[in-house]
């Protein structure tokens, strides 16, 4: 409902792009004025045989009060499309507390998801076989505090030789020892290739 309190989603999904549905753009440019797309009995967004979408400041389970009124699938399922983009550095999305994955990548190539909020979803991000040509997550192994510098974190990524890839990091607020998990903070990213 227009004031977000009781979920009023659709019997399927949220937002459906069907094949031919190209180049479109789910969201805006004001982050204060976000598409809320919560409460579906299916997906908030899946993108099927669709390419070049853009989606951007969408609260995807969230909703206009912080209550989380979660979809009851996934929040993005992309199905065999090339070159979407779920969010982008400045332009990135809330996905919380969706029943199923915050963006499940099921096929396709060239996919990216960037600098988006995804929390309290079944998973974060999943890739399954095949999708974005099978790049595994990075691993990180640590996180040092650096005092005034920073924080220094190590890892290792699994990358084809000459090729590019950007890697996301992102915190957890802590409050009285305790970690939030629903307050997952985008910090930046780097390039590495």
């Amino acid at each position: 409902d227009i004031i977000s309190v009781y979920p009023v989603g659709n019997e399927l999904g949220g937002i459906y792009l069907g094949p031919n549905t190209h180049n479109n753009n789910i969201g805006g440019t004001d982050p204060t004025l976000p598409n809320i797309i919560s409460g579906n009995l299916g997906d908030g967004i899946l993108i099927e045989y669709s390419d070049y979408n853009n989606l951007s400041y969408n609260e995807i389970g969230g909703s206009a009060n912080d209550r989380v009124i979660p979809n009851q699938g996934n929040g993005v399922t992309i199905v065999n499309g090339t070159g979407n983009l779920v969010g982008g550095p400045g332009k990135g999305n809330t996905i919380e507390g969706n029943q199923g994955k915050g963006v499940a990548l099921l096929s396709g190539l060239g996919n990216s998801i960037l600098a988006n909020s995804i929390s309290g979803n079944l998973f974060g991000i999943s890739l399954t076989d095949g999708a974005n040509a099978n790049q595994p997550a990075p691993v990180l192994a640590k996180a040092e505090a650096l005092g005034a510098q920073g924080v220094k974190i190590s890892g290792s990524i699994s990358a084809k030789p000459f090729s590019n890839y950007v890697v996301e990091l992102f915190a957890n607020e802590v409050a009285g020892g305790i970690v939030h998990d629903r307050l997952v903070m985008y910090q930046g990213q780097t390039l590495i290739g």
